[in-house]
């Protein structure tokens, strides 16, 4: 299959003419949400006009039309492949219920809330409306997957006090309450983490773990007898916090920022760079089936 191709037609047409059953690794989607209304731009100097609508009537109507789409992206994505459907309020909760009849139940993964403003508007009865929704699925359950991280704040940086050869640092427990009969409630080093604080406690990890902390030197022992061991935890071996379900730092993209191409429904690149970066790996096939 050719890549770093854009196909321009109708999608229904290109998807079966040009794209392969079960060959892209991930495939995101921005197709129209139902909102009801036309869209429009004047584009470059010579002010050429973009524009499409928004306009199905009904969201059974717009069900309809997208359910054919959908078929074909599920034919097309690979086994290990995840698909990510991007809507907002309009339509999301019946698109959902389409997807689980496509990809099935069990293979939704997220309802990814993104906040794209904050928006001051004054609308009466209803609470403002700032975030969409990406709805993300796997083919299978055996989908690809890395785990993506957002950066330490600077309040959390400066707990990193201490420092050594390696870097700064902090003192982490090792022992964590809760009794436990398996490895981690073991007695190591003559320290038993059952009779551990008021209710017993047990080891962040198994005595062979601890042993290997050991000889890197990475365990502090307190000077006070009966005291318990910590654990160094150094900045730069910290990746982040890890991504939740919740994006709410990325923001939409500013008419004034570099990014902008004055598309109306442009979304930010940081936004497609998490989804990539989490569900793909390097020369992957990578489909956007509404380019638009």
């Amino acid at each position: 299959m050719d890549t770093n191709i854009i196909y321009c037609g109708d999608n229904l047409e290109v998807l079966p003419k040009y794209v392969a059953d079960n060959s892209v690794d991930l495939i995101y989607i921005d197709p129209p949400f139902n909102t009801s209304r036309n869209y429009e731009v004047f584009w470059g100097e010579a002010q050429e006009r973009r524009a499409f609508e928004d306009r199905f009537g009904d969201v059974m109507t717009y069900l309809d039309w997208m359910r054919p789409r959908l078929r074909e992206i599920y034919r097309a994505l690979a086994p290990t492949g995840s698909f990510y459907y991007h809507c907002d309020w309009h339509a999301s909760h019946y698109v959902k219920v389409e997807l689980d009849r496509i990809f099935g139940f069990n293979n939704f993964r997220n309802e990814i809330v993104w906040r794209r403003s904050q928006t001051r508007s004054s609308i009466s009865k209803i609470f403002k409306r700032s975030h969409d929704i990406i709805l993300f699925y796997g083919k299978s359950s055996d989908y690809k997957f890395t785990m993506q991280y957002k950066g330490l704040s600077e309040a959390s940086k400066q707990l990193y006090t201490k420092r050594d050869d390696k870097g700064y640092h902090r003192l982490v427990p090792l022992v964590v309450s809760g009794i436990r009969h398996g490895e981690t409630g073991k007695v190591w080093k003559g320290i038993d983490p059952n009779l551990c604080g008021k209710s017993g406690s047990h080891w962040v990890t198994k005595p062979s773990n601890l042993e290997e902390y050991e000889r890197q030197d990475l365990i502090v022992w307190p000077a006070k007898q009966g005291g318990l061991p910590q654990l160094k935890y150094y900045l730069e071996d910290n990746k982040g916090v890890p991504l939740t379900d919740s994006w709410d730092d990325i923001d939409l993209i500013q008419s004034s920022s570099d990014e902008s191409l004055g598309y109306p429904t442009q979304k930010p690149l940081m936004l497609l760079e998490s989804i990539v970066r989490a569900s793909s790996n390097e020369s992957d096939v990578v489909l956007d089936a509404f380019c638009g």
